[in-house]
């Protein structure tokens, strides 16, 4: 391929790039006139930014923590209350609609509150490190549920 005037090149799909050489100019349709002047030359690609992108979601999977959404309704009427008011014995997060509730992985502490300590137990078991407690949330079968 000539690297001065003007040069024909093919990418990769086989389409087809005029690249004026002397000036990078291209004629690439959808294609960035740089990826195309650097192929056309031959000059080493760089990093795409699909490439990027998916070295980005590969690390936030590695930093990512399961989270469970259940029901308020297997907190008994006082964890609730310590819930809503942010008195729990571990580090909760109050919402309007519930709250979180962070376990750790491995869970960090034990709850001071039984129900809550038995539901720690289940999910450091799991691999869970943060529960949302809401009014939609799910219920689960075996797990106590305490009426309001």
């Amino acid at each position: 391929m000539k690297r001065t005037g003007s040069s024909i090149g093919t990418l990769a799909s086989d389409a087809a790039v005029h690249v004026d050489v002397s000036s990078g100019a291209s004629r690439a349709g959808a294609w960035d006139g740089c990826a195309a002047y650097r192929l056309a030359t031959g000059q080493p690609a760089v990093a795409r930014q699909s490439d990027r992108h998916e070295s980005m979601v590969a690390s936030f999977r590695q930093l990512s923590e399961y989270l469970v959404s259940l029901s308020v309704g297997h907190l008994s009427v006082p964890t609730r209350e310590k819930l809503v008011n942010n008195g729990l014995s571990v580090n909760a997060y109050p919402v309007h609609y519930g709250g979180f509730v962070y376990v750790g992985k491995p869970a960090y502490v034990k709850p001071e509150e039984a129900d809550l300590a038995e539901i720690f137990r289940i999910a450091e078991d799991s691999g869970v490190a943060w529960l949302l407690f809401e009014a939609s949330g799910a219920t689960v079968e075996g797990l106590t549920l305490y009426p309001a």
